[in-house]
């Protein structure tokens, strides 16, 4: 919120009530709870603050009184000891990302970590009112976190990849700029609680806490976000498998949270999501020639594993079939329709796969089959089959960006 824009409340006098809008990443550094940069966070209790995966309230509205009488004619966004200061009150357990709980009520000399200097664009007079908008965000809580890449081809540009820290940042600072945080006569307004997986096995566990965090969402609309990328692989401590988990982990906790009524606003709503993660609707609509999609054909692995020069000949088989019968599709194309000659070369596709990897061109038969065994025989690999598609030529590709349907932006 701009500091030019007009203050909620213009005097405060101590032992108000009020409330103060928590913002996790303001209570980080030497300033905050957590001197090591892992911000203390409130959380409703010891599950959600002690076992893995940590859930905690990131951003949102907590009660507190004031300590000092303040005015706001002494107010200077610049200097911090002119601002209220408060201490935030009701809220006895706290955790973060990497250290354990703190119960307010058995550690008085944690106290202090409650008494804040607040910017008073975040404090209103106490009301109680629920936000209007509850958010529920999985991310990527591992010991590396995710290269954003910005750069280079493939990059991401400013925003970053999508499931990392920096996309997220982005994402939450037009949230708060778009949404506000609210008023205490009009209410409105949202919160963030935040769950910090480092694996698959927390993906699985945090399913359980569905009611739970259904419950602690105070929102009017509730809504989940889930920025983390499903993959056909098992875990790895490689670095550069940070944010990866295993897809079908991914969508059980989905739909385990939209089964409480909490709407999937990132990706998409798991039965989407799930489509195409897994790439199989390649297959399944590449016959359509208005749909213009390269030619495709799915192979299972054990057809693979049994025979690969055999299972290549029946995929580049698989494919001619399926390249004549859309050539002779009533309303086919020049493109569909192409110059009569039988496919020769393609490439070789794994579901559940981002930036980039898991695809091999190949030529002929015989390069076929090898790239059939060569992707199904990576360590840690358990997808059940691939995908085969004839090669098409391009220039460039765009990203089409919709929302309900309609296209608002192209990059």
């Amino acid at each position: 919120m701009a500091a030019s824009s007009p203050l909620p409340v213009t005097s405060l006098k101590k032992d108000d009530r009020v409330e103060i809008f928590f913002l996790k990443d303001c209570y980080g550094g030497n300033n905050g709870p957590a001197a090591d940069g892992d911000p203390w966070c409130p959380t409703t209790g010891p599950t959600f603050a002690l076992k893995f995966p940590k859930v905690m309230l990131t951003e949102g509205w907590l009660p507190a009184l004031v300590l000092n009488d303040w005015d706001a004619s002494k107010y200077n966004p610049l200097q911090r000891q002119t601002w209220p200061k408060v201490q935030i009150v009701e809220h006895q357990f706290w955790t973060s990302k990497k250290n354990s709980m703190i119960d307010m009520r058995l550690e008085p000399q944690e106290h202090h970590r409650l008494v804040k200097n607040i910017d008073p664009h975040h404090v209103r007079m106490y009301c109680g009112m629920p936000p209007a908008l509850s958010l529920f965000i999985v991310r990527w809580g591992g010991h590396c976190s995710v290269d954003p890449t910005v750069e280079g081809d493939g990059g991401w540009g400013e925003s970053g990849a999508s499931v990392s820290d920096r996309y997220i940042a982005n994402f939450l600072d037009q949230l708060h700029d778009t949404v506000g945080v609210g008023s205490a006569a009009q209410g409105g307004g949202y919160e963030i609680w935040s769950a910090f997986v480092q694996n698959t096995r927390e993906v699985g566990v945090l399913g359980n806490y569905a009611p739970g965090v259904h419950c602690a969402m105070r929102g009017v609309h509730k809504a989940g976000f889930y920025y983390l990328w499903p993959v056909e692989w098992q875990d790895s401590s490689d670095p550069s498998f940070a944010g990866y988990v295993e897809g079908q982990a991914l969508i059980e906790l989905m739909k385990s949270f939209e089964g409480e009524g909490i709407y999937t606003r990132f990706p998409y709503n798991s039965h989407l999501y799930s489509v195409i993660a897994a790439k199989t609707w390649q297959a399944q609509l590449s016959v359509f020639p208005e749909l213009h999609i390269p030619t495709t054909t799915k192979m299972s692995r054990v057809q693979i594993l049994s025979d690969p020069r055999r299972a290549a000949q029946v995929a580049m088989d698989s494919l001619e079939t399926l390249r004549k019968a859309k050539a002779n599709w009533a309303g086919a194309g020049p493109a569909e329709k192409g110059d009569g000659q039988p496919i020769t070369s393609g490439m070789v596709k794994l579901g559940w796969s981002w930036e980039g990897t898991s695809v091999w061109k190949f030529e002929g038969v015989d390069q076929l089959a090898y790239q059939l065994s060569h992707g199904l025989l990576q360590a840690g690999l358990f997808g059940e089959a691939v995908m085969i598609q004839e090669y098409v030529t391009f220039d460039f590709e765009m990203r089409f960006f919709c929302h309900w349907g309609y296209r608002f932006g192209l990059w």
